[in-house]
């Protein structure tokens, strides 16, 4: 082994062996715990009745209501403006996605209700 490596070893085990050693000497030699002397003792018995006031945290959800319960219309008016457009845009080829992609952004941006909805506001009516 390592000279150092024994020089730090037995210099630790006696560190270690000093302070168990100190600890062990405070406890013999301590006089106990000092405490007072007790001269009277009064028991009390009074009952206190604090009210209590239970909490809890409730979560609570508002909604708009949804116009098209079931969003029929505007799944419907989607598939048939979809299948049109590719079948209107077959002709270009490989860039019918992109130009699809591009005609999608321009009408998420312009229609924020949707096609369905857009159309409801023009009318003035639910659709």
């Amino acid at each position: 082994m390592n000279k150092s490596l024994m020089t730090g070893l037995v210099i630790g085990a006696v560190v270690a062996v000093g302070a168990g050693a100190t600890a062990g000497l405070k406890m013999v030699n301590s006089k106990g715990p000092q405490y007072a002397q007790v001269l009277k003792v009064t028991p009390l018995t009074k009952t206190i009745q604090t009210p209590r006031q239970e909490c809890h945290d409730e979560t609570v959800t508002h909604q708009a209501p949804v116009k098209d319960q079931h969003q029929i219309m505007g799944t419907v008016a989607g598939a048939v403006i979809v299948i049109g457009l590719e079948t209107y845009l077959a002709q270009l080829g490989a860039w019918v996605t992109v130009v699809q992609g591009a005609i999608f952004v321009l009408c998420v941006l312009a229609f924020r209700r949707g096609v369905v909805g857009e159309l409801a506001r023009l009318l003035k009516k639910p659709l």
